[in-house]
Order: C-alpha cells, then structure tokens, then sequence
C-alpha cells in the first residue's frame, strides 16, 4: 500500500514539475523630477514646461501628453505602477495612462497601483491627459513621476540602449530618443550574473545614465537614474523542471510519511490487516 501511495505521489509530482512555471519577475523602475523635458515625446505631445513642472498650455482646455520610452525589457512587461507628484487645482484632473507596447495601446492606471496589462510588449511609456475647468482656470500640474514595470516570463525580443543602437541581451532598463540627439557620455554600472538551469538570473545594479547636453550655453547635465529593485531566479529549460519535480515530490513524501506515524493511519492499517486475516480465514473455511 505503502509503495503504491509513493509511487503515484511522485508521478504527480514529476508532472506537476513539467507544467508549474517558475516566475520571472524583474522589476525596473525609472524617475524624472522634470529637471528637463528630455523624456516628452514632444511629436505627440502638447504642453507647458516651466520651473520643473509639466502642464497643459495656456491656451487649451485639456490636453495630452506622452513620454518617450523610458524602459525596455528583454521579456514581456506583464504590471506597471506610477509613483506621481502632482497638483489638481478645483475642477481640473488629472488622468494617467501607462504602455507596455511603445505606446499602440494604453491601460488607464491609478495612482501607485500595479496595473496589468492584457497585450504583450517590452517597450514601456506613460501618458497623461490633462485638464482644466475652464480656460481661464489654473492648470493641474505633474511635479515628478516614477514608472516602474514588472516582467512576465514570456521573450518578446531583444532591444537596443543609448543611442550607439548596442545589441544588448540582458535585463536593462535604459532611456532612449534623447533631445537634443548628442549623447555625450552614458556611465553604465553594471554587475551581471549569468547561470544555466534552475539558478539562471541576471542582476543589474546600480545604472545610471548620464546625458549631456552640449547644445545647451550653460552645459547643463540631465542625470536619470534607471534602477533595477530586484530580480528573481528564472526558470528555464528541462532543468528547472526536473529540480521543481524534485522539489514538490520531497515535500509530498515527507506530508505522506507524516501522516503514516499518526494513530489514525496506524488504525486504519490495523484494521486492513484484520479485514485481510478474516477473508483469508474464510475462504480457508470455505475450502
């Protein structure tokens, strides 16, 4: 009875292992304090930047306004959150939109809340649309914003950081489409852990990218942080199967033989070998 309880267990358990993912889940996350507009996608954007505020101009009701992309990941962004300083006057409002497809679609999101998101994409952006009471009313305004993204485990496809258009296959949250387009310097801390099978990560610590804008009298430098919080063991291949197997059947066994040292299943045995020694008795009668 013993070996055939085990012995399915562990079929259970190897199957289980084959189909029971492990989560890849990477976060990255990118700030701006609105020091300069570099990062407003200004062809599909349309707004007032003053003394590191961003707002609807003077002459609209409302408006939009988008970012470039501010994050690419090496697998699917499956949740996103935005972390922002603002200010709504009476009557004006302020609605956010965030984009894990380089902004084809937008998913409504609120306040320091992950959202999900239902399309697939490694290319994330936030919008806001912006509006006021009236046109003589004063415009709500965007003081800082923070977007952080979360990896599903899916590849969606290799990307590009800078402006050098560098192939580069790790997780790396990275700025594009700097304006003015003359990149000076960009100093990327980088440390990479690379392993095979059930232990493959990869960890980027502290990256900060440093454009310079030489088109500027002053020689201004824009410094944008893009940080990774965490990443997670990634599960790949028949190896992190096996060991996932491995894993569940180990804790199946140890709740089974658990269970064989408690009085209930000493009775219920007991009462099986009773049952057993009387048929056989029987049939020995009967013979």
């Amino acid at each position: 009875m013993k070996k055939i309880t085990f012995t399915f267990l562990l079929i259970i358990s190897i199957l289980l292992g084959v189909y029971v993912p492990l989560a890849n889940a990477a976060e990255f996350s990118f700030s701006d304090n609105f020091s300069e507009n570099y990062n407003i996608d200004t062809s599909r954007s349309n707004y007032k930047f003053a003394n590191g505020m961003i707002s609807a101009p003077d002459n609209v009701i409302s408006t939009n306004i988008v970012s470039v992309p501010l994050i690419n990941t090496y697998y699917n962004i499956g949740s996103a959150r935005l972390e922002v300083s603002d200010y709504s006057p009476a009557g004006g409002r302020i609605v956010y939109f965030i984009s894990n497809n380089n902004g084809n679609t937008w998913t409504e999101t609120t306040k320091n809340v992950f959202v999900n998101f239902s399309s697939l994409g490694n290319s994330a952006r936030w919008m806001a649309t912006i509006g006021r009471a009236n046109i003589n009313s004063a415009s709500p305004e965007i003081h800082s914003i923070k977007l952080t993204v979360r990896e599903s485990g899916s590849v969606v496809s290799s990307y590009y950081y800078g402006t050098s258009a560098t192939t580069d296959f790790g997780n790396f949250a990275f700025k594009q489409n700097v304006v003015p387009d003359n990149e000076l310097n960009s100093v990327l801390g980088r440390q990479v852990f690379t392993r095979s099978g059930f232990l493959a990560t990869n960890s980027i610590l502290n990256t900060t990218v440093v454009q310079n804008n030489t088109s500027n009298a002053n020689n201004n430098t824009q410094v944008a942080g893009a940080s990774i919080n965490k990443v997670s063991g990634v599960a790949t291949g028949t190896t992190s199967s096996l060991v996932l197997s491995l894993l569940i059947s180990t804790f199946a066994t140890i709740i089974y033989m658990t269970y064989t040292q408690t009085d209930l299943f000493k009775n219920r045995e007991a009462l099986a070998v009773v049952k057993k020694h009387r048929s056989d008795k029987n049939r020995f009668n009967f013979l």
